[in-house]
């Protein structure tokens, strides 16, 4: 198979994928025939990545800019808090690092590996305790699908396009090079889109697991609502290009997922939550 073809053949996989609605390890490894990074490649960066990551917030108190939290009584309840829906994830050989530190961003992060990285300002910004721990269920929704993992081979994948369309710059036609490109872009993106409609669902999985009124999974998308608005694209093109879903199209999805759920026996919130938020609000580096 020559260069132009193997191109041609690779944006269109990446298509076919996006239309599928499903990355997986093997899919995005398995085209590599070896010579790119394997799943087991893509495992091992997950582990490396967190590890390093850790070791750096441990020697310098930073970690994405921001600086930890230092109350350790702080620290410990969010630690109690996400336990439950950590413990929900099929992942049993994760090393479970949640991190609160200090910031006026209202996000949350994962690096994979089971290092999840909460702002101080979404603790504030939150109406409830479902909210947060929706928030958590997400990021344990993308460990749990191996999110980390699949962006390693997919960034990978999409850099080897990009490389081999510098190679055969000369042999590809101009329109043919910028659809291939576009293509390639968009189903990154795409691929990108469908790993927050996973870690979306796994919040409603995780709610039922783990006790919370599963009839509230949606909270995390009211909150990103409220934060945000609905944030509808202007059009087609801002839509393919964004590496998230419109907010209001993921609230609906969550709430037709967590529609098809009964409750179980509930947890007793016991206010922890109003008790976390008191102390961070008050909490002053």
């Amino acid at each position: 198979m020559n260069r132009r073809s193997f191109l041609v053949g690779a944006s269109m996989f990446l298509a076919d994928k996006l239309l599928a609605g499903s990355f997986s390890l093997d899919d995005i490894g398995g085209i590599r025939n070896g010579s790119w990074l394997t799943p087991l490649d893509a495992e091992r960066n997950e582990k490396d990545t967190a590890d390093r990551v850790w070791k750096k917030f441990s020697q310098t108190g930073v970690i994405a800019g921001c600086k930890l939290v230092q109350n350790s009584t702080i620290q410990k309840r969010v630690q109690l808090m996400a336990a439950p829906l950590c413990e929900t994830s099929t992942r049993k050989g994760l090393e479970w690092r949640i991190v609160l530190v200090d910031s006026p961003r209202i996000t949350a992060c994962t690096y994979g590996g089971g290092l999840i990285i909460v702002d101080t300002e979404l603790v504030r910004f939150c109406k409830n305790e479902e909210e947060f721990a929706g928030v958590i269920a997400h990021e344990v929704g993308h460990n749990e699908y191996r999110h980390a993992q699949k962006s390693f081979l997919a960034a990978g994948l999409y850099n080897e396009l990009s490389s081999l369309r510098e190679i055969n710059h000369r042999d590809v036609s101009r329109d043919l090079d910028g659809f291939l490109n576009d293509l390639g872009f968009l189903a990154y993106k795409g691929f990108r889109r469908l790993n927050e409609n996973e870690a979306d669902a796994y919040i409603v999985n995780a709610f039922f697991k783990s006790g919370y009124d599963v009839k509230k999974s949606s909270a995390c998308s009211e909150m990103l609502v409220r934060l945000t608005g609905s944030r509808s694209y202007a059009n087609i093109k801002n839509c393919l290009y964004s590496s998230h879903p419109e907010n209001k199209e993921r609230l609906e999805r969550v709430r037709g997922i967590e529609s098809s759920y009964s409750n179980k026996v509930s947890l007793g919130r016991d206010g922890a939550f109003v008790e976390l938020q008191a102390l961070v609000k008050s909490y002053k580096a």
